[in-house]
């Protein structure tokens, strides 16, 4: 394991332990309420949208604080963060205050103009940036789950467009996600092989519900075999392997850095630590500071409620967790524990399983220095 991964990992465990803030090296921006989605998994678009949105002079004055100075990472949300006018703008702001952080933007596709504009800023001005939509399935099925006809063609040429574009530019990253619910489980395989012909990356994400998403008491998740054979067949990953706990009804709590290393931003300003706990809040940007709010009782009454959390499957807040963690299960030697993984799994993984423990000592052998 290099260095530079066990010191600040170990840092990272330590502040958290004994209420110690660090600085956020990711950022949740939610840039708007509104949408213009219907999706089966998700109510956002049935609630009443925030109107006073943060403009983009706020936006880069926010990330200007000396708080976010080690962020890597803006991931651009919402709603449907493409129904913003000056959405050119927002993203040139946040590269101007934070211009070696990369940028995210999560779109639902139905505005592929405007997602290939931001796509073309990005060249024109180095913006490393990765843009993000969802694809449920093929054709008619992705526009049912979605609730919007003519949505699959319109999110399959913003992709192709920029796969092309990526050809050129080696700074911009097109990719998509899967939500795994009872309605687009049959679509998975179709799914995959559309990302293998397109050479994008694909995420299977797991179905949250949860009030941010207005979806409570729906049980979109109710084919547990089913998805557990189904996701069987999958690579293994942090979140999957979470999601199959889920299924089985095991626990999936892990040490979570949401206020920590991580935050979310709402469009109105208010700063919370996740989705999972968005309606819970540490203070107002228009209101305080980024750094006054970070270091105030409140958010260390919130860091406190985290670690009692009993885990999501959120794919943010999972991996941005881990990232930030020297987690005994994840990151100390697991080579054990991921053997027997494979071995269960995935007995093809032999060759995956050598890489995996070469990279974990360093060595191209995979021997133990």
């Amino acid at each position: 394991m290099e260095l530079k991964k066990l010191l600040p990992g170990t840092k990272n465990i330590l502040f958290r332990t004994f209420g110690v803030p660090l600085k956020p090296k990711w950022v949740w921006l939610e840039l708007t309420e509104r949408c213009n989605s219907r999706c089966s998994q998700c109510g956002i678009w049935k609630k009443e949208p925030v109107k006073d949105e943060l403009t983009s002079a706020e936006m880069k004055k926010i990330l200007s604080d000396p708080l976010f100075s080690e962020v890597e990472w803006i991931l651009n949300a919402g709603g449907e963060p493409t129904l913003r006018n000056d959405l050119e703008d927002v993203i040139m702001a946040q590269h101007e205050a934070l211009p070696s952080a990369s940028i995210m933007l999560s779109t639902n596709g139905l505005l592929p103009e405007r997602a290939l504009n931001i796509a073309k800023l990005a060249v024109r001005h180095k913006i490393k940036i990765g843009i993000g939509t969802s694809i449920e399935g093929i054709g008619e099925k992705h526009d049912i789950i979605r609730g919007v006809k003519g949505n699959f063609v319109k999110t399959d040429r913003l992709l192709r467009e920029l796969v092309e574009l990526g050809k050129t530019y080696e700074g911009l990253s097109p990719s998509f996600g899967f939500t795994l619910t009872n309605d687009s489980l049959a679509s998975i395989e179709e799914v995959k092989a559309y990302a293998k012909q397109l050479g994008v990356s694909y995420l299977i994400q797991w179905y949250n519900e949860s009030s941010f998403y207005n979806n409570e008491g729906r049980d979109l998740a109710g084919k547990k075999m089913e998805m557990i054979e189904a996701m069987k067949k999958e690579p293994f990953s942090l979140i999957n392997e979470k999601g199959l706990k889920r299924l089985k009804g095991q626990s999936i709590k892990f040490r979570c850095f949401a206020m920590s290393t991580f935050c979310m931003i709402h469009c109105n300003g208010d700063v919370s630590p996740c989705l999972g706990r968005w309606d819970v809040k540490a203070g107002n940007l228009r209101q305080k500071t980024a750094s006054e709010i970070w270091n105030s009782p409140e958010a260390g009454k919130i860091r406190a409620g985290v670690k009692k959390c009993a885990g999501c499957l959120n794919s943010c807040g999972v991996m941005w967790s881990h990232e930030s963690s020297l987690d005994p299960e994840i990151n100390i030697l697991p080579v054990k524990k991921l053997k027997n993984i494979f071995k269960k799994r995935m007995p093809e993984s032999a060759a995956f399983l050598k890489k995996i423990r070469a990279s974990i000592f360093n060595k191209t052998d995979g021997k133990k220095p």
